[in-house]
């Protein structure tokens, strides 16, 4: 498409169709989307129409994609490698800086539960994910007999027939994602296999003599994941250390209590005892009966001081 495409006069037409079909089809949704991959190359077309939207992008490991596309339109790997990567970099491009979530189908597929409630924080409806209508509903919609094709993270950067290009912006996205998570299982589960990957897309750019300005991203992001690790190492030895403080204080606490229990059993038997009852009928007499003589003698001795004074 030639530059600014989009606000040109020569689809006006398109541009009414479009507000036209927005208003008939989702005027009363409260929250709605479509899916559409040719989405990804017309995006500033809708921008313009829908200025903010969010956008969920998920991507699928290269070889997969590849592999069905032989399979469904007889496309060559080649072909469809480089479909992927004009597909996926032209919708990140659009919708850098802006609200976007990218989830990969692999993680969809392995655990749907926890890109599920994904979804939902990233749409501001945390709470939807829990509920049983969504639930049944991508129960009934996800079958995991429909992924024909699963290639390892290693084996679709090692693949001698997918564009370097597609090998690269997909291992970069992945460490991307992975180091946004906050779940520490997620990201030491993926540790080994980014670095396998890594290893694997090193080795086919010196073997091709290809330089690409990704891999200087990826090294970024390589050491940006290294950085991360040794954050959660700390933060887990910061956790380790407050849970033994906590465990002491909750020691001294239980030792303080039996402390104070033997203390009230000894006060407890002292008062039993016969000279606590003497004491404590004499402070009620003092109270009762002394401290109203005291009072009056106290009295006394301010008028008696008054008359000496005159």
């Amino acid at each position: 498409m030639p530059a600014g495409w989009e606000t040109g006069a020569a689809i006006d037409d398109w541009r009414k169709r479009a507000q036209q079909l927005i208003q008939d089809q989702f005027a009363e949704a409260q929250q709605w989307g479509w899916k559409d991959p040719r989405t990804c190359l017309t995006l500033p077309f809708w921008q313009q129409l829908l200025p903010d939207m969010r956008y969920i992008i998920c991507l699928r490991n290269p070889v997969d994609v590849a592999r069905s596309l032989e399979h469904r339109d007889n496309l060559s790997v080649e072909k469809s490698s480089d479909l992927w990567f004009t597909y996926v970099s032209s919708a990140l491009n659009y919708t850098e800086g802006k609200p976007r979530l990218v989830i990969f189908y692999e993680d969809l597929m392995d655990d749907c539960p926890r890109e599920l409630q994904r979804l939902a924080d990233f749409l501001g409806k945390p709470e939807r994910a829990k509920e049983a209508e969504v639930q049944e509903a991508v129960d009934e919609f996800m079958e995991k007999g429909l992924q024909h094709h699963r290639a390892s993270m290693v084996e679709a950067t090692a693949s001698p027939r997918i564009d370097p290009r597609a090998k690269a912006l997909y291992i970069a996205q992945r460490i991307a994602v992975s180091l946004g998570r906050n779940e520490i299982n997620v990201a030491r589960g993926l540790d080994e296999q980014i670095y396998k990957a890594l290893e694997a897309l090193s080795q086919t750019f010196q073997a091709s003599g290809q330089a690409n300005p990704l891999v200087e991203q990826i090294a970024a992001l390589e050491d940006q994941l290294a950085e991360n690790r040794k954050t959660i190492r700390e933060l887990q030895a910061r956790i380790a250390e407050r849970q033994a403080e906590a465990e002491s204080a909750e020691e001294r606490e239980r030792g303080l209590s039996a402390q104070l229990l033997e203390t009230q059993t000894q006060l407890e038997g002292i008062r039993r005892t016969l000279g606590w009852r003497i004491l404590n009928r004499y402070g009620v007499f003092k109270h009762k009966y002394l401290r109203s003589i005291f009072q009056m003698g106290r009295s006394t001795k301010s008028h008696e001081t008054a008359r000496k004074e005159v």
